[in-house]
Order: structure tokens, then sequence, then C-alpha cells
């Protein structure tokens, strides 16, 4: 449903102000991820990357996504 739902930058700027990648990104480390689960949040990742122009740096200062995605 959120990696369906992000389609546009305002889709992005919603997700930040709910928490939601917070949420994502700790659940992917967590022991109740499976693989399943850990391709999706991926997907997620991949998503707002794409739709990321100016909250890209808010990724790389807020979220460290580098390091997340260099250890996934």
């Amino acid at each position: 449903m959120i990696r369906d739902g992000i389609r546009e930058a305002s889709d992005l700027q919603l997700a930040f102000k709910c928490n939601v990648l917070k949420f994502v990104l700790v659940f992917h480390s967590s022991c109740l991820s499976n693989k399943e689960i850990k391709v999706l949040i991926e997907e997620i990742i991949a998503k707002c990357l794409k739709y990321a122009d100016k909250e890209r740096h808010f990724l790389i200062n807020n979220y460290s996504i580098i390091p997340w995605l260099e250890s996934s």
C-alpha cells in the first residue's frame, strides 16, 4: 500500500510528515521482517528516491539513507 501510494513528490512529503519512512526503515532491521518484507521495503525506498528532488538532502541527513543502503 505504501509502495503503490507514492506516485509523486507530494506523496513523499506526506510520508515524511507522518514518519512512515522511519517506521519502515526500523522494521527492515527488525527480527519480525522476513526476506519478502525486506524486498518490499527496499522497493518503497527506491520509489521514494525516484520522486525525491528537494527531499534528497532530507533523506540523506535525517534518515541516513546512504549508510542504510550500504548495509542492506
